[in-house]
């Protein structure tokens, strides 16, 4: 059984700074400090002959990044619809170089 939860986004700048959820009553941060930052940099640490599997489109920072400066493929594994309302990450799912699974 899934548990079901609500996820809103916090911003600053009109950019997303982190997701908080909120799941049976406790409110839970995916990032806590410094999400685009981290994200970044883990797209900024892989080497040109690495395939990205990013599981858990995170804020998007990440994917963006990495379709800036990659020729693909990515590989992205999320299906967390709640906080894909939230970052409009499912944005990128239509750039031919991604492959995007939501598999349940």
């Amino acid at each position: 059984m899934k548990n079901e939860y609500k996820a809103q986004a916090l911003l600053a700048d009109n950019s997303i700074t982190d997701i908080i959820v909120i799941v049976d009553g406790k409110t839970l941060s995916m990032w806590s400090q410094d999400g685009p930052l981290r994200e970044a940099q883990f797209a900024a640490s892989l080497r040109d002959n690495e395939l990205p599997i990013v599981v858990g489109s995170g804020l998007g920072v990440c994917i963006a990044e990495l379709l800036d400066n990659y020729a693909g493929p990515i590989l992205v594994v999320d299906r967390e619809e709640a906080v894909l309302e939230q970052t409009r990450a499912r944005r990128f799912a239509n750039d031919e170089r991604v492959l995007w699974l939501d598999l349940e």
